[in-house]
């Protein structure tokens, strides 16, 4: 495992430009910066979630969530109902696994989608990585909150 020391203000101020570009006003920067502690993930997390909700207006200070996992469920709760089936079929299978599983698992349930073409919306939210016929979740806490949601019988 490796462990990292959380980022410093210059840190995540160019963190916070590149993510957001034109919209990373001095005092989003600083709010981002307080609420993820200098967190890398958070504040990936967080410049999604303004940059989904239509900038730092639709997202004021007092609306953030104040977690991770919070704000990650905040996240896939702004998914359509197909997104976070295929995200929740994605969990049940693991933190990675084969495509095909996804597929298979959303015929089974009887769900007539595109699984892949869900799979690219979902890496274009950077809530999945893509590659080789495999995803992957970019972070453990994606997976988990997803995979929270689903009751027993559902996991099953």
């Amino acid at each position: 495992m490796l462990n990292l020391e959380p980022l410093d203000s210059g840190a995540v101020e160019t963190l916070v430009r590149e993510l957001l570009g034109d919209d990373a006003t001095p005092e989003l920067v600083a709010l981002l910066y307080e609420r993820s502690g200098g967190n890398p993930f958070f504040v990936e997390e967080l410049a999604a979630l303004i940059r989904e909700s239509g900038g730092e207006a639709a997202v004021g200070a007092g609306r953030l969530p104040a977690t991770l996992q919070g704000l990650v469920s905040a996240r896939l709760d702004a998914l359509s109902v197909t997104e976070r089936n295929v995200l929740e079929d994605c969990a049940v299978v693991g933190t990675s696994g084969l495509i095909e599983g996804v597929e298979a698992l959303t015929a089974a349930r009887g769900d007539t989608v595109d699984s892949r073409a869900t799979l690219d919306h979902l890496a274009d939210r950077g809530l999945v990585e893509l590659g080789g016929g495999e995803f992957i979740f970019p972070s453990e806490v994606v997976r988990e909150v997803a995979y929270a949601t689903l009751t027993k019988a559902e996991r099953a």
